[in-house]
Parts: structure tokens; C-alpha cells; sequence
């Protein structure tokens, strides 16, 4: 997304973001101690979670908020840090809006853009 689409994209209008996705992810699969880590071992998890806020949300977020190497390493996976985080990033976008879908919010065809995070 360019930064001229971006602005479009804000212009006169409240944003809703998705929310709540590691208490999601926390009640689907319960004792998970780094979240980032089902994006590969329950990735059909992460990826409904965010099929279901697609139709409630403009802006649907990765699954990437701990994946830092400091946080990672205080569980063993720091050496996963590109792997977590580049599965979080296709499976947001693998579960975001389609091009060309309508939005129930704004009764309006959807233009696919890139996942934040």
C-alpha cells in the first residue's frame, strides 16, 4: 500500500482493527507459552481466527507481537525468529479480505492490501 492509498484508506473515517487475537489464540489452543509459534504448529488455527474478523474489521493484524529474538529466546526460540514471523505474515494475508469482496461494514468492494505487523 502506498502512502497515498493509505491516506485514502483513513480519510474521514474511523479504522477498526481487528482485536483479541492472542485471546483467540489462547482459548483455542490453551499452555501455548509463545503465541508466534502456532503460526506453524496450529497455523489452520491462526488462519481461521483471522477468516472470522475479516467481514468485522478494516485492518486485520499478523500474529508477530512477541516475535522479537528477546522475547523468543525466553522460550528456546530465538533461532526461529524469521520463520515465526514470515509465517505470521502469510497467514494474515492468506486469511485477509480478498480483492474484489464486498465489505459488510461499508457495502463496498474490497481492495486487498498488505497485513500490518
Amino acid at each position: 500500500m502506498t502512502h497515498t492509498e493509505l491516506q485514502a484508506f483513513l480519510d474521514g473515517r474511523v479504522v477498526i482493527f481487528e482485536g483479541g487475537m492472542g485471546t483467540m489464540l489462547q482459548e483455542a489452543v490453551p499452555g501455548t507459552h509463545a503465541l508466534e509459534l502456532l503460526n506453524v504448529d496450529h497455523a489452520d488455527e491462526v488462519l481461521g481466527i483471522h477468516r472470522a474478523y475479516v467481514p468485522l474489521a478494516d485492518v486485520i493484524c499478523t500474529n508477530t507481537f512477541g516475535g522479537t529474538s528477546i522475547k523468543l529466546a525466553a522460550v528456546g526460540l530465538s533461532e526461529r525468529v524469521k520463520e515465526l514471523n514470515a509465517a505470521g505474515v502469510r497467514l494474515a494475508r492468506a486469511g485477509g479480505p480478498r480483492r474484489g469482496s464486498r465489505c459488510r461494514r461499508h457495502g463496498t468492494h474490497r481492495k486487498a492490501h498488505r497485513a500490518p505487523g
